[in-house]
């Protein structure tokens, strides 16, 4: 394993050392029988990885897995859980996107570490997929700054000490019945702030253990869907241990879903491997079918994609993209990246939030985190360019939300 100790100089104090940088799957420990057990140590994604073998965390590790850049993939193929541990002591995950293709792979089955995820993207796009159960958490379980997507069923915690959620978005693929979060009777306290959830209409957002020995503060929520807000038997708002604040869809909420542009099939021609340029998105004149206009986003132009920030107010957050790619032939690799304009001329936002696609006779899809301070008249943008070959991309739709962590939109 490639040991690096200058990789990052964020290194939590209890980790010492112990510091790895990560460019292929060799990097990490050999796995037994499709596990990779990881020791206690910093493991840094320096490239997007593809693996069908799961993580777990030896038990007494400190162990935190995170992106030398916003950006860095990993695909997990595998159709168990990809990250377990029984008698772990933490477990940190942070600045990296994880699609889970694997038919029911479940994102976590953890018992023992305490729990710290942040500015993660999460997406399931086997069938099924679960996000996982934390029990026995030694200090918290922190989630923040998120986004969990297409799974069927959610979060379960019990025996923690201490739950947070604050700042997710949640996508459910509307197969699933269980509660999006569940608490059990070993989790006094409970905290949700600034959550978005998308889920369907047989799916509950919370179920909170009746045993509730503290408190369970739920605020800032923003329900897509009108989806029941509490599951049969749980806890809700009219127990004083619960303290809840809803947000309505409209102008209070600080989850602001942005837009969907599908578009008319015009193809991106004269590209140069390894040169980006601008996307074409449609052709002057012709009307693309979108809702970009609602909301904080409007769409300025069409052939190049751009978007205009709409808000009053300046917004510090995150701005989460998907842009799919059709192209025919063989396999075929994409870059997408962003370029930003708060009102001097475009700035390139650079390998910070560049993602790597491909697509070979289907689309693919590249899915951005990007963080960003927005003022009013901010204009964005994605640009394109191809790895290999000679095919030509055509993008087929495009979906941009915004939530913020500080400010309103």
């Amino acid at each position: 394993m490639a040991g690096n100790t200058n990789v990052t100089d964020r290194i939590p104090s209890r980790i010492a050392r112990n510091t790895f940088e990560i460019f292929t799957m060799n990097d990490f420990p050999a796995p037994v029988s499709n596990v990779i057990t990881l020791e206690t140590g910093v493991y840094v994604l320096a490239d997007n990885l593809s693996t069908p073998c799961s993580f777990d965390i030896a038990p007494n590790a400190i162990v935190e897995v995170l992106a030398a850049g916003f950006g860095k993939l990993i695909f997990y193929t595998g159709t168990g859980t990809m990250f377990t541990s029984t008698g772990g002591l933490f477990l940190g995950l942070e600045r990296i996107n994880l699609d889970l293709s694997g038919n029911g792979a479940q994102l976590l089955d953890l018992d023992g570490p305490s729990l710290l995820v942040r500015l993660m993207r999460a997406e399931f796009t086997g069938t099924g997929g679960v996000l996982g159960t934390v029990v026995n958490a030694g200090e918290s379980a922190l989630l923040s700054i998120s986004q969990f997507i297409d799974f069927a069923d959610g979060f379960s915690f019990d025996s923690s000490p201490r739950v947070q959620f604050e700042d997710i978005e949640f996508t459910t693929n509307d197969t699933g019945s269980t509660p999006v979060i569940s608490t059990g009777s070993g989790v006094p306290d409970f905290n949700a702030d600034n959550l978005r959830f998308d889920a369907g209409v047989s799916e509950a957002l919370f179920d909170i253990d009746p045993a509730l020995s503290g408190s369970a503060i739920i605020d800032h929520i923003h329900n897509e869907n009108d989806s029941d807000f509490f599951a049969a038997g749980s806890l809700d708002e009219a127990d004083p241990r619960v303290l809840v604040s809803t947000s309505p869809p409209q102008k209070s909420s600080a989850n602001k879903a942005g837009g969907f542009v599908n578009l008319n099939g015009t193809a991106t021609t004269g590209i140069v491997n390894g040169v980006f340029q601008d996307c074409v998105f449609g052709t002057a004149g012709v009307a693309l079918t979108e809702t970009a206009d609602t909301e904080r986003w409007q769409m300025t132009d069409e052939i190049n994609g751009t978007f205009e920030f709409l808000g009053a107010f300046p917004f510090n957050g995150y701005i989460s993209s998907d842009i799919a790619i059709s192209s025919s032939g063989v396999l075929t690799g994409w870059r997408i990246k962003y370029l930003i304009d708060e009102g001097s001329g475009f700035v390139d936002l650079d390998d910070l939030v560049e993602m790597l696609v491909f697509s070979a006779n289907a689309t693919g899809t590249a899915s951005h985190l990007l963080p960003l301070r927005c003022v009013p008249g901010t204009l964005l943008k994605p640009q394109i360019t191809r790895v290999n070959g000679v095919q030509v991309p055509t993008i087929m739709n495009y979906v941009m939300n915004a939530f913020a962590s500080q400010g309103v939109i």
